[in-house]
This record gives structure tokens, C-alpha cells and sequence, in this order.
């Protein structure tokens, strides 16, 4: 996925997210790979609502980022839902 038309992708959908009328709790910050590599970008909304890029990967995340889709699956099935 081309950078340029990850920005406009998220743009699209940070705004659709935030029309849904949940609260920012955190707005959109870079999170890491185990390894401290930028991986993506977040932004959480109340009750557990994450949105979540993943830099340089297309529709098969764990094939082209998978060290970022693992961090990504292992917080989303944790009990504290956190990514940084």
C-alpha cells in the first residue's frame, strides 16, 4: 500500500470513526513493534473502540508485517487493550 493512499485511507476512516459519536480517549498516536520500529498509527475511542493502521501492509497484515500484526492480535485479545 502506497503511503500517500494510507494517509487518505485513514483520514477517510479516522473521520468516519469519529462521526460515530464515541470519545476520543487517546487520539491518534504511532505505536511500536517489539523490536521499536513505528508500526502503525492508533487512535482509541470510549468503550474499547480501537482504530488501527498498519504501515507498509496490505489486506494480508501477518504476511507483510508480522511482528506488528502479532503485537496488534496479542493487545486485542488481552484483557487491557492497549497499544503504544
Amino acid at each position: 500500500v502506497l503511503f500517500a493512499g494510507t494517509n487518505k485511507f485513514a483520514h477517510f476512516n479516522f473521520r468516519f470513526t469519529d462521526e460515530l459519536g464515541f470519545h476520543v480517549v487517546k487520539d491518534t498516536h504511532p505505536w511500536t513493534t517489539p523490536s521499536g520500529q513505528t508500526a502503525g498509527y492508533v487512535k482509541v475511542y470510549e468503550k474499547k473502540l480501537l482504530f488501527v493502521t498498519v504501515l507498509g501492509a496490505g489486506h494480508m497484515v501477518p504476511e507483510d508485517k508480522g511482528e506488528a500484526a502479532l503485537k496488534l492480535f496479542n493487545a486485542l485479545i488481552s484483557p487491557v487493550t492497549e497499544l503504544n
